[in-house]
C-alpha cells in the first residue's frame, strides 16, 4: 500500500500547474492508497486544490482541515483501505493530520473559511473510531518528529506514524509508546518501506519493521513513468521558455563591489586556462540541458551557468547568453575588480568550489581528488 504525507505540491514556480498535475498522475499510475492534504497542496486556493483533486484516483485524507463555520472537514478525515493477505484481508485505516497554524486561512470563492484545528484534540476524538474500524491505524501527518513522538505517548490505538517534515529521515526502529515512527525525508530521494506482520494471527501488537531506500542510481527507472517525468519537465520548460525575457535590467553595483565579466575578458589574459578550460566538460556545461530540454529550468540552470541567482550573473539564455555554461567566475567568482587592478589573491579555487554542484545528488561518482587534476589550471 502506498501512502504519502502530504506538501508535496510545487510552490513559487510559473510551471507548477503542471508539475502538480504531473505529481497526481505519477501517483495514479503507482497506485497510491491515499495522500494527506497538506498546506502546499492549498497554496493555490481551494479551487484549485478541487480541480486538482479530480484528476486523482486516491484520496486525500486530512481530519483538521476543517470549514469554521460548522467544522466539518475538507476532505475525508480518513479512509479504511483493504488490502489483500494471504488469502484474506486486512483493514487499514489512514487518517491525516496537519500541523497547528494559527495563521492558516483560506476563503473558498463562497466566502466560507477553511482553518486548522489542534491534531492532538482531533486525535483523540477520531483515532477510537478508526481503530473500532481498522486491524491497522496509520496516521499521515506534517508534525514534526517531536510532536509526532508525543502524539503517540498521548493518544493510544496508533500503529504506525508517516511523517513529512523538514527533511527529516527518522531512525529505522524510531517508536513511541509502541508507534512506529516513520520519516522519509523530501524530495522524494527516498522511500520507506514498512513491513508489518502478525496481524492475520490476531491479538497482541503487531510487529513492525522499517527499511529506508535511498533512491540512487541502484535503483533503475520504470520506463513509461520516466517517460511520463520527462514530458512533465519539458513542458516546464517550454513555460520558463515562453516566460523569459530576452532584456533585463542590471542594476549597477555599487562602489567596491565585484562584477561578473565573462570568460572572454578572462581569455584576454589567461590563454593558458582558457585552453584548459575548453577540453573540459564545462566549456559544454549548458549544452547538456538543451539537449535534456531542461535549458529554462530554474532548479538545473544554476550549476551549468555563471552566477545565476546572484546580482549581475545569469538570468536566462535569452537575457544573458554570454553567462551559459561553467566559466572561470563560476568557480573563481566575479571577476571585475580584478580586470581593474590585476593582481595576486583573487580567484583562489579547490574542492569548496566543486561540491556545491558535484554533490551525492548530481554527482554521486565525484570524487574531487580524481577530477580536480582534470580541470587544474
Amino acid at each position: 500500500m502506498w501512502v504519502d504525507a502530504g506538501n508535496f505540491a510545487a510552490l513559487g514556480i510559473p510551471s507548477a500547474a503542471e508539475r502538480n498535475r504531473g505529481m497526481v498522475e505519477g501517483m495514479n499510475r503507482i497506485g497510491y492508497a491515499a495522500a494527506m492534504l497538506g498546506e502546499r497542496e492549498l497554496a493555490d486556493g481551494i479551487e484549485a486544490f478541487q480541480a486538482l483533486r479530480k484528476t486523482a484516483r486516491f484520496p486525500f485524507v486530512s481530519a483538521n482541515f476543517i470549514y469554521e463555520d460548522d467544522r466539518s472537514t475538507l476532505v475525508d478525515p480518513y479512509v479504511i483501505h483493504a488490502a489483500t493477505y494471504k488469502g484474506g484481508t486486512i483493514k487499514i485505516g489512514v487518517l491525516g493530520l496537519n500541523r497547528y497554524n494559527s495563521g492558516f486561512l483560506k476563503a473558498t470563492a463562497k466566502g466560507r473559511n477553511v482553518v486548522v484545528s489542534s491534531p492532538f484534540d482531533t486525535a483523540r476524538k477520531l483515532i477510537p473510531e478508526v481503530r473500532a474500524k481498522a486491524d491497522l491505524v496509520v496516521v499521515l501527518t506534517s508534525l514534526s518528529i517531536s510532536q509526532s513522538r508525543q502524539l503517540a505517548q498521548e493518544v493510544d490505538g496508533i500503529d504506525v506514524i508517516v511523517g513529512a517534515s523538514g527533511g527529516v529521515l527518522s531512525q529505522p526502529r524510531e517508536a513511541s509508546g509502541g508507534t512506529a515512527i516513520v520519516y522519509p525525508g523530501n524530495q522524494g530521494q527516498n522511500m520507506s518501506e514498512i513491513r508489518v506482520h502478525g496481524l492475520a494471527d490476531g491479538g497482541g501488537a503487531p510487529g513492525i519493521q522499517v527499511h529506508h531506500h535511498y533512491l540512487n542510481r541502484d535503483y533503475p527507472n520504470e520506463p513509461a513513468l520516466h517517460a511520463m517525468v520527462l514530458d512533465v519537465l519539458a513542458r516546464e520548460n517550454d513555460i520558463n521558455r515562453e516566460l523569459a525575457s530576452a532584456t533585463v535590467e542590471r542594476p549597477a553595483l555599487p562602489a567596491g563591489v565585484a562584477g561578473y565579466v565573462g570568460g572572454e575578458t578572462c581569455a584576454a589574459c589567461h590563454q593558458e586556462a582558457l585552453a584548459s578550460w575548453e577540453g573540459s566538460g564545462h566549456a559544454r556545461a549548458f549544452q547538456t540541458l538543451v539537449d535534456a530540454n531542461q535549458d529554462f529550468s530554474p532548479e538545473c540552470v544554476g550549476c551549468h551557468v555563471v552566477g545565476f541567482g546572484r546580482r549581475g550573473g545569469f538570468v536566462n539564455a535569452k537575457a544573458t547568453p554570454e553567462l551559459k555554461d561553467v566559466q572561470c567566475e563560476a568557480c573563481h567568482g566575479p571577476g571585475s575588480l580584478h580586470v581593474d587592478a590585476p593582481a595576486r589573491g583573487y580567484g583562489a579555487a579547490g574542492a569548496r568550489s566543486c561540491l556545491g554542484c558535484h554533490d551525492t545528488e548530481h554527482s554521486p561518482e565525484f570524487d574531487f581528488f580524481t577530477y580536480w587534476p582534470r580541470i587544474k589550471h
